[in-house]
């Protein structure tokens, strides 16, 4: 049994590729592409970068938290919308972390962490951590 924690990252765009590029080369994580029902059991993050379109925002969102367990801690990119709207659109806000990375995401050594309002604290701490372990530093409320 592995103790690697399972991310899975959800995104058709740059950010997500070199998302899944830094997730690949971390040997303590599992690496699932995309989110469907039969990946997402047992998945500990959903990385979810949408940031073009409010609507396909919302949706993406609304179908991570549709297909992952009530456990699973969603990081979404907060480019165009705040944390706390974003968290607003889901029935548990509470498990909705905002991050924004200026460029790409292998090159910058600082991504700046935002706590929505209905935020359970435990998960900036996770994120912290999940960012942390990637050597790369993290600023922003919490």
């Amino acid at each position: 049994m592995s103790n690697k924690r399972r991310i899975a990252v959800v995104g058709t765009n740059r950010q997500a590729e070199t998302m899944v590029e830094l997730f690949r080369q971390a040997p303590q994580y599992h690496l699932i592409e995309g989110l469907s029902a039969a990946s997402s059991d047992g998945i500990d993050i959903v990385i979810e970068t949408e940031n073009v379109d409010l609507a396909d925002k919302r949706m993406s969102l609304q179908r991570i938290e549709q297909l992952a367990c009530s456990e699973t801690v969603i990081v979404s990119s907060i480019l165009g919308v705040s944390a706390t709207e974003a968290a607003s659109w889901l029935r548990d806000g509470s498990r909705l972390t905002g991050f924004e990375v200026f460029g790409d995401v292998n090159k910058t050594g600082l991504i700046e962490l935002a706590a929505p309002l209905q935020m359970d604290s435990s998960h900036m701490e996770l994120v912290d951590g999940l960012f942390a372990s990637l050597s790369k530093e993290t600023v922003g409320s919490g």
